[in-house]
């Protein structure tokens, strides 16, 4: 879980309290940037990401202004958290919010101009639209309704009804307040574009295109709005039927409030909230207050620290099995409370043990360098300097799938994993390539084989199953698919560690970042744990297979991991 100024930011209700700020750190949001199915930058710096959508924007028309092109650019802002770049900061007179509006508002202009530019604005139609109206939880960072009703997740207008404005050839300069859709966008542009009807699917959308071009009334008369199955309300012209009014979804619950009086101190506790009041001091706990039925649970270490802090003792306190009842006064009558231990949750990602896996070996050397430099060699040379490291420097098991020169499955190597019941499998290699020239660090997760280079290195590392003889199962498609459904609850942790390694390796290395990528191997596909593959560099390259041969660089090498595993488990202690 991410935290922002130390406050645990979602989900919960203070995921809610966080928006009352007007700043945030890219950082505590690690949200990856990718092109095509890459990751090119984790955490991407959002100050920077609207102003790069619509360079990008630009960039594209310009390499197709010969060719018929189909854009669509969905910004990011200004959905909440809010970020504008050092250039709109502070520009317009609607805070934070009006700053990220003006720099959409210029990058649409930026893109204007280039049709213009190249003579495409008389055979270009451009729409700027909106998918729902303002998410009134987040206040000043939502934006506004203005007169209509309610905002985002509801079916009143205020949710519902948004801007759409087309500009383009033989559209008529002029407004029009009638219904429309986005559904409606896709047949309209086959209606334009005099193209042919899509004959394989029924389309829900209506044709605007007389309303565009001559300002007549829209053909859509009416618009039925679901919620996932569920009908809540119908518009039919000027009419609308509300058959369900619930509000927004995702509004902050009701927060239920408990006072307790012990030895004369006032004790606050509120339902999913992780903060206790004594004596009008704020304490933070491990875990949120929670109600179930008719009772509160309270964190027991937590609980009690804080008493112990205002020398309230034992005495009023009644032990029993699992829980901890108070005997104390209740404000108005309130539920019992009952005082129990919410960590199990996290002790199951408590860490404790991992599995360092030296890749290839024995009689699979993995690449060869120029020089003679086994990968196998080079992975085991790595992996014993961290596994030192660990040893030396963490209080958690470290074992090595292998410490000496033998060859074993690949199978094996997760299989052994699982049995040691680690928390988090590394398999370390050195890449190879074709080209010479190919140079930097990577690291892997189980995934599709969407990128080309992927493909490339995971086929060289699953190699090794033609020396596995008859028992090696090839990796189909499907048996990748599975093995990646199978790691989703892990994901995350795999990705958040890899984004570390590659973080910490660039510090200290001079060579080229190529990021986390995804591919099919072998290796990661049996480890029922958080788990990466590292490639340390190009062991192909002449001058990468100098540096991998220098035992000080190699050890460079497994000081960056030991620092992203001493991260990745701060990241563990702070969830």
């Amino acid at each position: 879980m991410d935290r922002i100024n130390g406050i645990s930011c979602c989900p919960g209700s203070n995921y809610w309290k966080q928006y009352e700020m007007d700043e945030f750190n890219s950082k505590n949001y690690n949200v990856p940037l990718i092109e095509d199915y890459e990751i090119i930058e984790r955490p991407v710096d959002q100050t920077t990401i609207t102003k790069r959508y619509s360079e990008k924007a630009v960039e594209f028309i310009k390499k197709n202004k010969n060719d018929k092109f189909f854009l669509y650019l969905a910004h990011s802002l200004p959905h909440t958290p809010l970020y504008a770049s050092k250039d709109f900061l502070g520009t317009s007179k609607a805070g934070l919010y009006g700053d990220v509006i003006e720099e959409i508002d210029y990058g649409m202009g930026l893109i204007i101009k280039e049709l213009k530019k190249n003579n495409l604005d008389e055979n270009t139609v451009v729409v700027f639209t909106s998918d729902n109206g303002p998410w009134l939880p987040f206040k000043t960072h939502s934006g506004t309704a203005g007169l209509l009703r309610e905002g985002k997740g509801t079916t009143w207008e205020g949710g519902q009804r948004v801007p759409g404005i087309f500009w383009g050839q033989d559209i008529k300069s002029g407004v029009i307040s009638d219904l429309g859709s986005t559904m409606d966008i896709l047949p309209t542009f086959l209606e334009i574009s005099n193209s042919t009807t899509i004959d394989d699917r029924i389309l829900d959308g209506l044709s605007l295109k007389n309303t565009l071009h001559n300002l007549d009334k829209s053909e859509r008369k009416k618009i039925i709005y679901y919620r996932e199955r569920e009908i809540y309300a119908i518009r039919h012209g000027d009419f609308k039927a509300h058959f369900i009014t619930k509000g927004a979804y995702n509004y902050p619950e009701k927060t239920e409030k408990i006072v307790i009086y012990m030895d004369s101190f006032k004790i606050k506790l509120s339902h999913n909230i992780p903060f206790i009041v004594v004596d009008e001091k704020i304490y933070q706990m491990e875990n949120s207050v929670i109600k179930k039925n008719t009772e509160y649970y309270v964190p027991i270490d937590n609980f009690f620290n804080i008493l112990s802090i205002h020398g309230l003792d034992s005495h009023s306190i009644d032990y029993s099995a699992m829980s901890i009842s108070l005997n104390a006064s209740i404000q108005k009558e309130s539920p019992p409370v009952v005082i129990t231990d919410l960590t199990a949750e996290k002790n199951k990602w408590k860490f404790n043990t991992i599995i360092i896996d030296p890749g290839h070996g024995g009689k699979d050397p993995g690449a060869i360098g120029y020089r003679g430099t086994r990968e196998k060699d080079i992975a085991l040379d790595v992996a014993k300097r961290l596994e030192r490291k660990i040893s030396k420097n963490m209080n958690v098991k470290t074992i090595l799938t292998r410490d000496e020169d033998i060859f074993l499955k690949l199978g094996e190597r997760t299989r052994f994993a699982n049995e040691n019941n680690g928390d988090l499998f590394i398999s370390i290699h050195a890449n190879a390539a074709e080209d010479r020239r190919a140079s930097g660090f990577e690291t892997f997760l189980i995934g599709p084989n969407r990128n080309e280079a992927a493909v490339r290195v995971a086929a060289r590392e699953n190699a090794v199953l033609e020396l596995e003889g008859e028992s090696a199962q090839k990796l189909t498609d499907e048996a990748l698919i599975t093995a990646t459904i199978a790691q989703a609850g892990f994901a995350s942790f795999s990705e958040q560690f890899a984004a570390l390694v590659q973080e910490e390796m660039g510090k200290r290395i001079q060579s080229k970042n190529r990021g986390v990528k995804q591919a099919g191997f072998y290796v990661l596909m049996g480890a029922s744990m958080p788990n990466v593959l590292i490639e340390l560099g190009f062991i192909s390259n002449p001058t990468e297979e100098k540096k991998l041969k220098s035992p000080k660089y190699r050890d460079t090498l497994a000081t960056s991991i030991y620092r992203a595993i001493e991260k990745y488990q701060k990241t563990l202690d702070d969830n």
